[in-house]
């Protein structure tokens, strides 16, 4: 079994379906013969630096102003404390983070220092498009094992198969630094969209 925790760093109040990681972790799970436990973190309710979008669709009269957009589990020291707490209490081999342009600090605030907060063996990758085009700028973060790039379907069918063992750098899509020197992967095939389970939005 390998235990995924995915990290969804949402801006405020912006409530939309991830798409990426609820189709992600329906195809892992679809796989006969790879069994996974996972588990998800998100930060939709949490107050951070500026304005929200509610309260910019306020500004810009879209809605009407409601008290209960106002209703947050707690600030961002909040979430990087109950991240923490999520990730060494679910003890995932894996976590993966899927960020934009838009989120992309978000998730690494949540995941700094993660080697040396989180002890037990496990890989940290992220995908998104922020992934995808800004990866030198993921790269020189240094946080990340593994960037993916484009879709995800093959390359973390990958890692979950190989998380601990010496093929975890053969994942397609891949980029990261070997020896201090980056390191591209080919691209898997596209996969067939019609071939895909609905997404678990469990």
């Amino acid at each position: 079994k390998v235990k995924i925790l995915w990290c969804y760093p949402n801006i405020p109040l912006s409530t939309i379906l991830p798409c990426s990681i609820t189709w992600l972790d329906a195809y892992l799970r679809s796989l006969p013969d790879l069994e996974i436990e996972s588990d998800v973190f998100e930060t939709t309710y949490y107050k951070q630096d500026g304005i929200s979008s509610e309260d910019w669709r306020v500004k810009l009269g879209q809605i009407l102003p409601s008290k209960s957009i106002h209703d947050y589990f707690g600030d961002m020291n909040d979430a990087i404390a109950d991240f923490r707490k999520k990730v060494l209490e679910f003890q995932p081999n894996i976590i993966g983070v899927t960020c934009t342009d838009f989120t992309h600090k978000i998730g690494e605030r949540l995941i700094d220092g993660h080697r040396d907060w989180y002890k037990a063996p496990h890989i940290c990758c992220v995908g998104g498009i922020f992934a995808s085009f800004g990866y030198k700028y993921l790269l020189d973060y240094g946080q990340y094992d593994i960037i993916q790039r484009f879709e995800g379907f093959k390359s973390m069918e990958h890692i979950s198969r190989h998380w601990d063992d010496e093929h975890l750098y053969e994942c397609p899509n891949a980029v990261f630094l070997k020896d201090g020197k980056e390191v591209h992967n080919p691209f898997a095939p596209p996969v067939d969209l019609d071939s895909l389970p609905f997404p678990n939005y469990d």
